[in-house]
């Protein structure tokens, strides 16, 4: 979850955790990938939901505090013929619902024509903070024909590559300092969070499958098994 390491979703954290917009109403996060991964590496990436909402459901678990969603509904489509041999999808749109009234979305997509895109918002009580796209300069040009600006980043090498950087660093950091340092038990404890994400991304997968909205309280092995005609969710 590289994302957690990245400078600009760090500062917002920060401020977001400083108080600066107040009480957390609304998350919205934008993941479009490109280019589309190859298809070999598709058949084998566990699906849309595990391989790229996961993360988008990492950071919503990152900004809320772990705040765990009630429910959560999940709609569609797959326009590439073959990713939907797969019986997947290529475009996704998620909406969860907290006990605090905390209401998150996020769009995704595996592939955008102007590059690679991500994007958060956090508005609150008093204001909203904003981490926009990483375009691959800050150069605007303007002239009597209007305003150019720089293409976004290709893919997620080019787009993280920092905070790729970053994360081994840490993970080094981590190691020399031993299992009793206090970077050793702040890695622990945040490996706790791996399950819940996974269950969310599991409910989400479920509620396009079911096209309904999926409470996390809901024993998801029957309906996996539901969907599957018998089978056990792996």
């Amino acid at each position: 979850y590289q994302r957690r390491c990245d400078l600009h979703f760090r500062a917002l954290k920060k401020q977001l955790d400083l108080g600066a917009i107040g009480q957390l109403k609304m998350i919205k996060s934008c993941s479009r990938d490109n280019p589309v991964p190859p298809m070999e590496y598709l058949r084998t990436s566990g699906g849309i939901f595990q391989d790229m909402l996961i993360h988008d459901f990492d950071m919503q678990d990152w900004l809320s505090g772990g705040q765990v969603p009630e429910f959560v509904l999940a709609v569609g489509h797959c326009y590439d013929p073959e990713i939907q041999k797969m019986n997947d999808l290529d475009i996704v749109a998620v909406m969860l619902k907290y006990s605090s009234g905390l209401v998150t979305m996020v769009d995704t997509c595996r592939d955008a024509a102007y590059g690679y895109d991500q994007r958060v918002e956090a508005f609150g009580s008093k204001g909203m903070l904003t981490a926009k796209n990483e375009m691959t300069s800050s150069v605007e040009l303007a002239t009597v024909d209007g305003h150019l600006m720089p293409p976004a980043k290709w893919s997620f090498p080019e787009r993280y590559d920092h905070a790729y950087l970053v994360e081994l660093s840490e993970f080094v950091a981590m190691l020399s300092a031993g299992p009793d340092s206090d970077a050793h038990r702040l890695e622990q404890k945040e490996t706790l969070r791996h399950p819940r994400i996974v269950r969310t991304a599991w409910a989400a997968e479920l509620s396009w499958r079911l096209g309904r909205q999926v409470r996390l309280s809901e024993d998801l092995d029957a309906l996996q098994r539901e969907v599957s005609g018998g089978k056990s969710h792996v």
